[in-house]
């Protein structure tokens, strides 16, 4: 599923963090600051471009629910140098989420790590290094990233939004409907979908009752991942060249439940591979 994802960079020209209210010498004392604080501090925000200032992905503006950390680095081409910063980031109700991991450089995190700013506003130029932030399993839809930069003397703030698209990454795994590390690989709701799948069923007849109560996959979400693993040849967990509900989907219902040896492949067994490699097999799709 695709869904948006918007940057915002707001970037302030001032002389000092350490006059105003929402910032200080040793990094911002506040975990946000609001656009209309910043133009009564510092002046009306101008021109769609601030000085080169940008936020840059590592790689597309991706990011994966409870995945790996989204990592972004603040870029100047044009070397000019800041004092002071402030990051942050919000979902589409503008409200923080995420946690950022601590940073190298003469930067930290403050409000529990949902914010980054400096410490001490001492001259800086871009920094190398990414900036790294962990979302939860829960997080879905469109995130911003806010950074407001001081730089060196009090003109005016700018801001900056570009648009980016998200999209939610097909995995390799048999957390169908992507819910908590609690009911992950479940088979009363995993296994269970697999081998409706793999019957025929779709839309609500697929999921109807049997995802899990942590789930934040939609009905679409999950049959294409499905579909997906069915696709790469994953769901063959026997070799057999087919994926099939009476074997394959047996087999992994079944290992989810804990069966393993000749428990496991006892009558459902199409292909040619012991229960050890059939287990392995399995256990390569629970990562």
């Amino acid at each position: 599923m695709k869904i948006s994802l918007a940057f915002a960079l707001l970037l302030l020209v001032a002389t000092t963090f350490a006059p105003h209210a929402y910032a200080s010498s040793t990094g911002s004392p506040v975990c946000t600051v609001t656009t209309a604080s910043m133009t009564a501090g510092m002046g009306a925000r101008v021109g769609p471009s601030p000085n080169g200032w940008s936020l840059q992905p590592e790689s597309q503006a991706t990011y994966s629910p409870g995945g790996a950390a989204f990592r972004i680095r603040l870029v100047n081409p044009n070397g000019i140098p800041f004092k002071g910063l402030l990051l942050w980031a919000t979902n589409s109700a503008n409200v923080q989420v995420g946690s950022w991991m601590t940073p190298i450089g003469p930067f930290k995190t403050i409000c529990s790590g949902q914010s980054i700013t400096h410490t001490a506003a001492t001259v800086k130029t871009s920094p190398s290094e990414y900036f790294r932030l962990e979302l939860p399993v829960t997080t879905r839809g469109q995130i911003t990233i806010n950074a407001f930069v001081v730089q060196g003397t009090k003109v005016e703030h700018v801001e900056m939004i570009s648009t980016h698209v998200h999209l939610d990454p097909l995995r390799n795994d048999l957390d169908v409907d992507t819910s908590v590390t609690a009911t992950k690989y479940h088979a009363l709701t995993d296994g269970v979908l697999v081998m409706r799948y793999l019957l025929g069923l779709t839309g609500n007849a697929l999921t109807s009752g049997v995802k899990g109560a942590s789930a934040i996959r939609t009905n679409s979400e999950i049959e294409t991942q499905l579909m997906s693993l069915r696709d790469l040849g994953k769901l063959d967990v026997d070799g057999s060249g087919q994926a099939r509900p009476e074997t394959d989907g047996l087999l992994i219902l079944r290992y989810l439940l804990g069966y393993r040896g000749n428990d496991l492949i006892a009558g459902a067994n199409g292909g040619q591979l012991s229960a050890g490699q059939i287990e392995a097999n399995i256990a390569a799709l629970l990562p």
